[in-house]
């Protein structure tokens, strides 16, 4: 720690959540008020590197909970998650919205093989399969894939227009969002309200130990909504057409929580109440999200996941946020992690107890 901020791996993504739930399920065992819900602190390894040895492997096996022995996967039947991937805010006029991830993208990658059909030496050209890997390449990179505007996607841009229109109020009557409201947004957050709207697959890595076979790497994004059906009727087509053999390495669908009520309803409240004054000009906003962590797990049992672990807006933005994680000189100021921690007590007694913690 130097002036105030706590440097290391982990401290933006997400080891600050871990002592955010962590101070919530203390508030909460120590206030002794009646709970209407049961509420469990999960804190899991590898999901970095998979999940195999983490929530993967918890889903599992079996617990105690409440007197009774359960999977793990009985454990998160119809729940409410508290997860990571939101609670950096991002400034549009004079209002700060909270994002919260409610959903993911499905993330997958896909391997195609094309083999050649003319093999020729390092002496001479470089065969044809060289050049159909070439082909598939151009291919994948000028796919458009199918679009979708998903119902936490169209809040999103709703409220964010509304805003830079110095209409917060929402009270405009309009139904869509116009598209100038991105003027008021960085890059990197154009960027990603781009691929919020699009399904993606994008050339990751091209490898092979000759020219007589090559090996082209894909990594896939897709919008809830869309699965394995979607994505081998894609492969397949560019396969038959290159002459090409296409695996599907991985893939996990993504999903969308209800994006308004509920928990969500309880963290906005908190948060605005522990911003005092602010908190009249904040907001928590929805969003889905382009990565993928262990809400993916929690799919099937409809679970409704949201990522957040709210931060002060003089301490990082969204934008700084990203930047930071798996980057040099990740940080937190205390004081952020203080403020998380007032918030997710607050939120989780509100949701368990009926009412704000004091």
């Amino acid at each position: 720690e130097e002036d105030g901020f706590i440097y290391g791996r982990g401290t933006v993504d997400t080891k600050q959540l871990t002592v955010m739930e962590l101070a919530a399920l203390l508030a909460l065992a120590e206030n002794g008020e009646q709970r209407k819900r049961d509420v469990f602190l999960l804190v899991t390894c590898d999901e970095e590197s998979g999940s195999a040895l983490g929530l993967s492997a918890f889903l599992e096996e079996t617990v105690s909970a409440g007197g009774r022995t359960i999977t793990g996967k009985e454990l998160f039947e119809n729940s409410e998650v508290i997860s990571e991937g939101g609670g950096f805010p991002i400034l549009v006029g004079d209002t700060a919205f909270y994002l919260c991830e409610s959903g993911q993208k499905g993330c997958g990658t896909v391997e195609f093989t094309v083999e050649a059909r003319n093999a020729k030496g390092p002496f001479f050209g470089s065969g044809d399969g060289m050049v159909r890997a070439m082909k598939l390449v151009a291919d994948i990179g000028a796919l458009e894939l199918e679009q979708r505007k998903l119902p936490t996607v169209a809040r999103f841009e709703k409220r964010l227009s509304e805003c830079a229109d110095g209409n917060c109020h929402g009270d405009s009557g309009a139904e869509r969002a116009s598209d100038h409201f991105r003027e008021a947004l960085s890059p990197v957050m154009n960027n990603i309200l781009t691929a919020m709207n699009r399904n993606t697959m994008t050339v990751t890595m091209i490898q092979g130990k000759s020219v007589n076979q090559v090996k082209v790497i894909c990594d896939v994004r897709l919008l809830p909504g869309y699965g394995t059906a979607y994505l081998k009727e894609i492969t397949d087509r560019l396969a038959e057409k290159w002459d090409a053999e296409c695996r599907i390495l991985s893939f996990s669908e993504g999903y969308e929580s209800q994006p308004e009520g509920g928990l969500i309803g309880c963290l906005e409240e908190a948060t605005r109440m522990e911003l005092g004054e602010d908190g009249k000009r904040a907001e928590v906003l929805p969003f889905i999200s382009m990565g993928s962590s262990d809400g993916r797990f929690l799919v099937p049992m409809k679970a409704k996941v949201y990522g957040y672990s709210p931060v002060l807006s003089w301490d990082m933005t969204f934008d700084q946020a990203v930047s930071m994680v798996h980057g040099v000189d990740e940080k937190i100021h205390r004081e952020s992690v203080l403020f998380g921690c007032r918030v997710l007590e607050n939120a989780v007694c509100r949701a368990v107890c009926g009412r704000i913690h004091q």
